[in-house]
């Protein structure tokens, strides 16, 4: 327990007030409050109405009349609040959406020590705490649509926590402020809208197509009266697929415009134009994805119109912006072109290996970067993709990668310092005392994924061969410090959740090692005790992937039976 002093004022001497007309979430907002002051104090403070009595020593939530005194509510929007200390009293305050709980959780986070991780880690920081007179701390959305879609922050009490307002696989209630509303079919929704399959593509120049797509984007938009998106988008497709239209008309239009996406533009233009005079509040979204990732040279979007850039190909192993990267230069050339032609830009992140959810996916050295020159471009929103298909066993560190997304989307301004600072709290919160040596490790395995097997700059992107992740010779040459810096972190587990945490991910780094080193150490080794030592790791980290229920490929494929331990597990479950 800790303590806790508004100016000099113990925190267990104060009322939580709400407004007398208090809305689900302002009230939500002082039951949180109240809840993780207790768990800070021991201290159950009581929640009233402004017309009741309350004494002197009071904490203001929300839209209170006494508020209203010090702040301009119209100035928050949705989203944006603010923290102050005057008079002794505490006020925590934003709009009726989802400000003043996001206000609340800010103060518990960055006033209290409270840590928010995951679902089953939230830390208390050690330390009393005196709020000083004068205190005012305003914060608002860099980003207006923020989602982190990966296992660990697809609930939606730990996404409200982490500032993630997207209503993707999220039923966000009023209580929680509501969401960014995205109704119907989330993307690729030319099944939904038209029936065509998915891996197909419609013709977007028959008026038939167009006119019964207008008829089910208004059913959409007449049902849901708070929507703020609808998506008009391609369907899903494979790289390098050409299952697009190739009808006169649709190939003379792309032929014209010099771009696949010239064709689905006019359409979605179309769609934008029949319903912006009905709802002028929704936005039609579609995909700049695959054959349609190249701007068109000659249509421009509608003013209500957002181009979601999606470039699967991306290098991760790279910032988006660097010179030396080919392949995202080829991505930065078409995405400076929507820019220029774009009221609105959207922007989807991928964060995972899709072609393999074991081995960690060494991106963390480029998630700042990106997210910060994404914003300083104009992007207004993020879809961070991971892993979302999955359950929550993954061995890839998905839990650490998703905080620092959600810090980075309400903060992409963020510093380099304050980028470790957060990798660092969450690192020994999620496993232990013995997070300088995973933190160690992260380092090593970025140096690891560097080079490729020829010295050049490596290039990784979403769909990997788990086998071109690293440098063999680095992992060879390093293998052996790696594990010792698992073996070291595990000693300094805590906790049960920490070991089950550290021992789940470690997974993720036995893969590799086993995958690039396992076949040679079989064949260098020198006695049978040294052979059989081999099969038992390799067959631990079989049964670690059993016990944890792990899905190599989730939704492709499940893991395969293997009872033949002198085989690598490492090649014995990917090919």
């Amino acid at each position: 327990m800790k303590k806790i002093f508004i100016v000099k004022n113990s925190i267990a001497d104060y009322t939580v007030v709400i407004p007398d007309n208090a809305t689900e979430c302002e009230a939500y907002a002082a039951r949180e409050l109240v809840k993780y002051i207790k768990l800070t104090t021991g201290d159950e403070l009581q929640i009233v109405k402004e017309n009741e009595e309350h004494g002197r020593n009071v904490i203001y939530i929300g839209r209170c009349f006494k508020t209203a005194k010090q702040v301009s509510f119209q100035k928050y929007g949705e989203e944006g609040f603010v923290i102050s200390v005057f008079d002794c009293c505490l006020f925590i305050t934003g709009n009726e959406k989802r400000g003043t709980l996001y206000g609340v959780y800010t103060f518990l986070e960055e006033f209290c020590g409270w840590r928010f991780f995951t679902q089953d880690t939230e830390v208390l920081l050690d330390g009393d705490v005196t709020l000083e007179e004068g205190i005012f701390e305003e914060q608002f959305p860099q980003l207006e649509w923020r989602d982190v879609a990966i296992p660990a922050y697809m609930k939606c009490d730990i996404s409200a926590k982490r500032k993630i307002n997207s209503s993707y696989q999220r039923p966000f209630t009023e209580e929680m402020g509501g969401s960014f509303l995205y109704p119907g079919r989330f993307i690729h929704t030319m099944e939904s809208l038209l029936d065509v399959p998915q891996h197909q593509q419609p013709c977007f120049s028959d008026e038939e197509n167009l006119k019964k797509c207008i008829e089910n984007v208004k059913k959409l938009c007449k049902g849901y009266p708070e929507a703020r998106i609808i998506s008009v988008s391609q369907n899903d497709n494979e790289i390098g697929a050409e299952n697009f239209c190739k009808c006169e008309k649709c190939r003379k239009i792309d032929e014209e415009e010099g771009s696949h996406a010239g064709s689905l533009l006019r359409f979605v233009n179309a769609v934008a134009d029949a319903i912006k005079d009905e709802y002028p509040k929704v936005k039609i979204m579609t995909l700049a994805y695959l054959h349609t990732c190249k701007c068109p040279s000659i249509t421009k979007p509608r003013d209500n119109v957002i181009i979601e850039f999606a470039p699967m190909e991306l290098c991760y192993n790279h910032p988006v912006y660097d010179d030396n990267c080919e392949i995202n230069q080829e991505f930065l050339d078409n995405f400076r072109k929507w820019g220029k032609i774009a009221k609105t830009i959207y922007l989807w992140d991928y964060n995972a290996n899709f072609s393999f959810t074991v081995p960690h996916f060494p991106n963390f050295h480029t998630l700042r970067k990106n997210i910060g020159y994404y914003f300083h471009h104009n992007v207004k929103g993020m879809f961070c993709e991971g892993d979302n298909y999955y359950d929550d066993h993954i061995t890839d560190m998905v839990e650490l990668r998703a905080y620092l997304l959600s810090k980075l989307l309400w903060n992409p301004n963020m510093s380099e310092e304050e980028f470790d600072l957060h990798m660092d709290e969450f690192l020994e919160g999620y496993y232990g005392k013995g997070s300088k040596y995973i933190k160690e490790y992260l380092s090593m395995l970025q140096e690891a994924a560097r080079l490729d097997n020829e010295g050049k700059d490596r290039h990784i992107r979403c769909y990997q061969n788990p086998g071109h992740l690293f440098n063999c010779e680095y992992i060879l040459a390093n293998d052996d410090k790696m594990n010792e810096l698992w073996e070291k972190a595990a000693e300094l587990c805590e906790t049960d959740i920490q070991r089950e945490h550290l021992e789940r991910s470690r997974l993720g780094y036995i893969y590799s090692s086993l995958l690039y080193t396992f076949d040679q150490r079989m064949a260098a080794a020198e006695t049978e005790e040294e052979k059989q030592a081999l099969i038992a790791r390799n067959e631990a980290f079989y049964r670690g992937l059993e016990k944890n229920n792990i899905e190599p490929r989730g939704w492709q494929s499940k893991l395969p039976k293997m009872t033949d331990f002198t085989q690598n597990a490492g090649v014995k479950i990917y090919w």
